[in-house]
């Protein structure tokens, strides 16, 4: 509904948004982050389709990449989807929005991000995901 929509936009998006403009000085230290983690730029290289498919673990992955096969290309048109989803909570909440993408061009994204994981992030100790809870305090 119309008002579903509208309170998901003041919830979750008027209510937290963040309208402070950083010190100038916060660019030196993105510029210094991103030397420090991509030091050797424009060196890096996409996965092919089939590692980024051998990479598709859940079923839900296999399913979309399965579906998807007959029209991969460079060239996938983004056509986002949203519904505005109300979900029972303990308290009151703002509907959430969800919005999907053709599954094609998630596949084609993977590409250069799995890539991306694969050869920079994986080479920091402070990357996370994967970790047990005890190795991430640690």
């Amino acid at each position: 509904s119309l008002a579903s929509e509208e309170a998901t936009v003041r919830g979750r998006i008027d209510s937290v948004k963040n309208n402070k403009v950083p010190p100038r000085v916060f660019e030196s230290y993105l510029e210094d982050f991103t030397k420090c983690l991509v030091p050797d730029s424009g060196i890096g290289s996409p996965l092919d389709v089939d590692e980024v498919r051998q990479l598709q673990n859940t079923p839900q992955q296999k399913a979309r990449f399965k579906g998807c096969l007959g029209y991969l290309s460079e060239t996938v048109d983004n056509k986002l989807k949203s519904f505005v989803k109300a979900e029972p909570y303990s308290s009151i909440n703002d509907p959430r929005n969800i919005t999907t993408m053709e599954p094609a061009l998630t596949v084609m994204l993977s590409r250069y991000s799995l890539a991306f994981k694969q050869q920079i992030l994986k080479n920091v100790p402070w990357y996370g995901p994967g970790l047990t809870p005890k190795k991430t305090a640690q």
